[in-house]
């Protein structure tokens, strides 16, 4: 009898022990689960902010562009405007 109660109490303990080590391993997963989600968010961040910086760039370039292209139609109207004056 003694040894079957031992036999038991061994299989209850082995029963446990595998119990800890699958909830042991499933935290894990998890754990592992949302250090890859946060990569995953991070970098959509630094790739949005990298797109934003991107289109600042591009609009201070095209705004650029606009001002030059102001800057010589109003140019040519003064040479329109000073041939007329001179009669060239």
């Amino acid at each position: 009898m003694e040894g079957f109660d031992r036999q038991k109490e061994a299989e209850v303990r082995r029963h446990r022990e595998e119990e800890q080590r699958q909830k042991e391993e499933e935290r894990r997963q998890k754990e592992e689960e949302q250090r890859q989600k946060e990569e995953e968010q991070r970098q959509k961040e630094e790739e949005r902010k990298q797109k934003e910086q991107e289109q600042r760039e591009w609009d201070f370039f095209w705004e650029e562009e606009r001002r030059i292209i102001e800057d010589d139609k109003a140019f040519e109207e003064d040479v329109k405007l000073w041939k007329r004056i001179y009669n060239f």
